[in-house]
């Protein structure tokens, strides 16, 4: 049809006009999808009236190469949302090149919003599709240099870029040398990041203990020799964000440690290259602080992080989560588990349990299968007092055995001290 406008009521809409509409249809359908999510969690996985569907995609996807950065904001937006609720692989079948290429083209160049967007775009394909090595072939160049050209890129780019990083070659990369080298990139951030770019050296530290629970058992000793001394200064970085997460880094590596070497395992020793008492000391400092110039939200923070590093480190008691999927509990146990859970919620935010129940790859990784058909079963309420209480049978033996266990690991330091 003609372009130009009509007088009569049955013209031709303009180009501009359609996509407003669109739009407008899209947006609808986006709050419609919230709506569902929050109403019914996983049932809308397989609602075709919530608006998520292969043609709102394809659409989302067409809109990222728009000129204007307004529109490819909303198209950002409208994917993320749509990656985040719906597991859905097959849309990304045979439009997945497309949509890298395009995403990585918002990341060049961008805005302070429409880059971190699209990085979160990038990490939600990734842990969707697993898997790809092609996937991380095709946007690691971008993502190396955003973290890598300070000059071009800002901070929150940057950092948005190291969590990419991380994420993809955690979820899509196949070769443990991808893993090595994102790592001593991430490496050189950390030790040479400036003093107004904490976000990406916060990110660093994070996504790169991410990358150590990819790697081998074996490498771990070396990497902890390497790269603890770095790690420990880091515990006296001004910024509580960074404190926390090289404390969460070294609960890691020396969890890791302790596992290989479980009958011989001794912190003080186990080591040449670490000051672990200097550690320890930093450590307990920070669990206990009482800091006047840290709001109480962040002194709070970083005390109770601490001491649950403390209390793995000194008395083997490493973190867990139970979550309830689909009616069916899921357990994340010690500092792998549950520092890849963390990486996956900030990837997936409201949309953790729909893929923690539909995708297959987070099976993989954390090694679980979701029964689809499992409905919830009803107790009495008797039933709920012997079965969840804190005062069951099955709660009180499941304390009297790891108070059990840290009564021995006690009883072995001491006679070792003895001697």
């Amino acid at each position: 049809g003609s372009r130009t406008a009509g007088t009569t009521a049955s013209r031709t809409p303009t180009k501009s006009e359609l996509m407003s509409s669109r739009r407008a249809r899209h947006a609808e359908e986006d709050a419609d999808a919230g709506s569902n999510a929050g109403d019914s969690g996983g049932a809308a996985q397989g609602d075709a009236s919530d608006g998520l569907s292969q043609s709102c995609f394809e659409e989302y996807v067409d809109d990222l190469g728009e000129k204007r950065h307004t529109t490819r904001e909303k198209a950002l937006g409208s994917l993320l949302n749509l990656l985040r609720l719906r597991c859905s692989p097959d849309f990304l079948d045979n439009n997945w090149e497309t949509l890298l290429s395009r995403v990585c083209r918002c990341v060049k160049g961008a805005s302070v919003t429409e880059g971190p967007a699209a990085l979160d775009v990038l990490s939600t394909v990734a842990i969707t599709m697993g898997r790809t090595p092609q996937f991380y072939e095709l946007v690691s160049p971008t993502l190396l240099e955003a973290i890598n050209d300070v000059d071009s890129f800002p901070d929150e780019i940057s950092s948005s870029a190291a969590t990419a990083l991380s994420n993809t070659c955690f979820f899509c990369s196949t070769d443990v040398n991808d893993t090595l080298q994102s790592m001593e990139v991430l490496q050189k951030v950390i030790q040479h990041s400036a003093p107004d770019r904490l976000r990406s050296l916060c990110a660093s530290i994070s996504a790169w203990t991410l990358l150590c629970t990819a790697l081998d058992e074996s490498m771990i000793p070396s990497v902890l020799d390497k790269h603890a001394p770095m790690l420990i200064s880091l515990l006296e970085h001004a910024d509580v964000n960074v404190r926390v997460e090289a404390g969460l880094s070294l609960a890691l590596l020396f969890s890791v440690l302790r596992e290989q070497n479980e009958d011989d395992f001794d912190l003080k020793t186990c080591s040449d290259s670490v000051d672990t008492d200097n550690m320890l000391e930093l450590m307990n400092s920070l669990a206990h602080a009482n800091a006047t110039r840290h709001s109480k939200k962040d002194k709070q923070k970083e005390q109770e992080a601490f001491r649950d590093i403390l209390r793995s480190l000194e008395d083997d008691d490493d973190p867990e989560e139970k979550l309830t999927v689909l009616f069916q509990p899921v357990h994340f146990e010690g500092w792998t588990q549950t520092t890849q859970l963390k990486h996956v919620r900030d990837i997936l935010a409201t949309g953790l349990l729909s893929h923690l129940e539909h995708n297959e790859v987070l099976h993989d990784v954390f090694d679980f299968h979701i029964d689809q058909h499992r409905r919830k079963q009803h107790m009495t309420h008797q039933e709920k007092r012997q079965s969840l209480s804190s005062n069951s049978a099955k709660s009180k033996q499941a304390t009297q055995g790891r108070n059990k266990a840290r009564d021995v690991r006690s009883a072995i330091a001491n006679s070792s001290l003895a001697e």
